[in-house]
């Protein structure tokens, strides 16, 4: 996600269960054509961080373009631990997601619009300048590559980021709270997981790397609906679900679905296409309907339970639902997975979508994990 775009494209096709009581139905191909599946045979942190550096300047992924050539991350008082945060990230994750990552050709953190010495997230902004890109025909050696904006290192641990993640989506202040790893649902053997930037990092990087899976995975399909046998989209949306839509100058990029751009794309033809199979309809949280429901209520029934969702970014369209739901599948099966966090809604309510998918509330939501390839 770059502050205005989450970049993709057709030829270049860019961004833009410990405990679990339900378990998913096992992952099916879901048309799966087309995909390149790289191996790097020995996988290891040291392997994956020798494709990470730091990019200093402007980069905007498009067709045909070489990556830039980044240099060692920046010193000093107040500097980020990116080696040691990216680190602690990759040992984190569970064995299919680190062999995702040492797939990756390149991994940028993007310093290009940011203050290393003084990382700041105003309004979501800690993610301009993240983006997942693959290019179906590589340049060179290059066909997977993700940037991570340093201004991340703003949102301070778990919590953080995906408070920053929803107040880019909806005004604040809906917020996440105490990120936990439980031995077992309703236990209190907890782990609390907002102690430094580890499962922050490991999400921004799963978020980025679910763009490259919609594009591995879901584009090569005529129609989306079909991913998965029609069981991912099919009881959530109104189907046929479409692909994301091109840009004004006609780039098939995804532009970050702030309240803005989705009052944007509702005044073009052929934009703001797709509908949830039932209410709360994100419509009624941009224009809430006279006499209906506040946004925060329509927000909090997208999150609670028996919702399908594996966030409010995951309601706002089919790929970023996709997305979403690839990160929350590897972030419940990372080695101290997230089994809790509260997400506190001003008067909707507070809701725990880890805690109630753990649970066994989340029954839909668990078809459309087991539905998500793990590797692509």
């Amino acid at each position: 996600m770059r502050y205005a775009l989450l970049l993709c494209a057709a030829f270049t096709a860019a961004l833009c269960f410990a405990c679990v009581a339900a378990a998913p139905p096992p992952v099916t191909s879901g048309g799966r054509v087309g995909i390149r599946t790289a191996t790097v045979p020995q996988c290891t942190a040291t392997s994956f961080l020798a494709n990470v550096s730091w990019l200093n300047n402007q980069f905007s992924p498009g067709p045909g373009m070489t990556p830039p050539t980044g240099s060692s991350f920046p010193t000093g008082n107040g500097v980020p631990n990116y080696a040691g945060d990216l680190t602690m990230a990759f040992n984190a994750a569970s064995p299919a997601f680190q062999q995702q990552l040492c797939n990756l050709d390149a991994v940028y953190i993007n310093g290009a619009n940011a203050n290393p010495q003084h990382p700041s997230c105003p309004n979501g902004n800690c993610f301009a300048g993240s983006w997942g890109w693959l290019q179906s025909v590589p340049t060179g050696t290059y066909g997977r590559i993700i940037a991570l904006s340093a201004d991340l290192w703003g949102t301070a641990n778990y919590s953080g980021y995906e408070s920053a993640l929803m107040s880019s989506l909806v005004p604040p202040p809906i917020t996440y709270t105490n990120a936990q790893s439980c031995w077992a649902a309703g236990s209190s053997n907890c782990t609390s997981l907002d102690g430094d930037m580890t499962m922050a990092v490991l999400a921004a990087l799963a978020h980025e790397m679910g763009h490259i899976g919609w594009y591995a995975v879901i584009d090569p399909l005529s129609d989306p609906t079909n991913f998965c046998g029609g069981l991912f989209f099919s009881n959530s949306w109104v189907t046929p679900v479409h692909k994301p839509p091109p840009d004004d100058a006609g780039h098939p990029w995804r532009n970050l679905l702030t309240q803005n751009e989705r009052n944007h794309l509702r005044q073009q033809p052929n934009k703001w296409l797709d509908k949830h199979r039932n209410p709360p309809h994100i419509d009624a949280i941009d224009n809430p309907p006279g006499g209906g429901p506040t946004p925060n209520q329509s927000i909090f029934g997208l999150i609670n339970k028996p919702a399908p969702w594996a966030s409010l970014f995951a309601a706002m369209a089919p790929d970023e639902d996709f997305i979403e739901t690839y990160k929350f599948a590897v972030l419940t099966t990372a080695k101290s997975p997230v089994t809790s966090v509260a997400i506190n809604v001003p008067g909707g309510g507070s809701a725990n979508i880890a805690a109630d998918y753990f649970a066994g509330g989340k029954a839909e939501l668990a078809r459309k994990v087991g539905c998500v390839p793990m590797t692509f």
